[in-house]
């Protein structure tokens, strides 16, 4: 059974996993309100279990990225490109990776 929820403007289709399900929601609420590292906390137990779930580890590769985690969230961003079947996030694994290239560069 898919659900639609709203992160940071984007949708996200979460996917219940049993008790997985209350650590992806507790990191998309940590992560809508800024708690990047306790957002991480949540999707690393996520991804620890369920490897697949690409969606919990794009947003895993965004909090990294938010938290100043540069190289585990490129780590991440590389996961996904590489592996993920689903070309739609990979495109925005892409996009996310480039973005906060692009930023940095400016600084």
């Amino acid at each position: 059974m898919e659900k639609e929820c709203t992160v940071n403007t984007q949708k996200v289709n979460e996917v219940e996993l049993g008790s997985n399900v209350v650590s992806i929601n507790e990191g998309i609420r940590a992560f809508d309100n800024k708690h990047y590292s306790r957002a991480i906390g949540h999707l690393l137990n996520v991804v620890h279990e369920e490897p697949d779930n690409w969606k919990a580890r794009l947003l895993l590769a965004r909090a990294c990225q938010a938290d100043n985690l540069t190289k585990q969230a490129n780590i991440e961003f590389t996961y996904i490109m590489r592996m993920c079947p689903d070309e739609e996030t990979r495109k925005q694994a892409l996009a996310l990776q480039t973005r906060k290239d692009f930023f940095k560069d400016l600084a």
